[in-house]
């Protein structure tokens, strides 16, 4: 009876060992999955703050007539940004980011606090060298690289 009673013993010994174990890879493995979704969510979490934190309005947009549009934008947001990273389409056309298409820098008198980059409160002007045919409406769009943007129409 000894015996019997030592298998029964082991048996459970066993099945325990092998319990435990399945249990601790269980929670090594999910583990790593809650931990890579806690930081899925807290990155999806800080965009939705930036997003919400942002907000511009187009002051102005003008056309001189030959080659160049003039576009003044002021960050009534919270989010500064720095201003290569703006992008800006006149009648849906991306305008590319390079100097020969375009220019954008913060306004010298409302740069106060970081120069060069484009905090709340001041105000970008945005050059755009671009020719238009007949006069009509056109319609500029500038948008923050976080997906928020503003619309103005203006006459060419």
């Amino acid at each position: 009876m000894n015996r019997k009673g030592a298998e029964n013993v082991v048996a459970s010994l066993i099945l325990f060992i092998a319990v435990m174990g399945l249990a601790t890879a269980t929670t090594v493995v999910f583990k790593n999955y809650l931990d890579r979704s806690a930081s899925a969510v807290n990155e999806q979490q800080s965009r939705s703050q930036d997003v919400m934190r942002t907000n511009f309005h187009i002051a102005l947009a003008s056309y001189d007539g030959v080659d160049t549009t003039r576009i003044y934008v002021r960050n009534t947001g919270s989010t500064r940004f720095s201003p290569d990273d703006i992008d800006v389409y006149i009648d849906g056309m991306r305008i590319p980011r390079n100097p020969a298409n375009r220019t954008i820098t913060v306004v010298e008198d409302t740069d106060t606090i970081n120069p060069g980059i484009w905090d709340p409160g001041e105000e970008i002007e945005i050059q755009v060298f671009t020719t238009f045919g007949a006069s009509t409406t056109r319609t500029v769009l500038v948008t923050a690289p976080n997906g928020v943007s503003a619309r103005e129409e203006f006459s060419s």
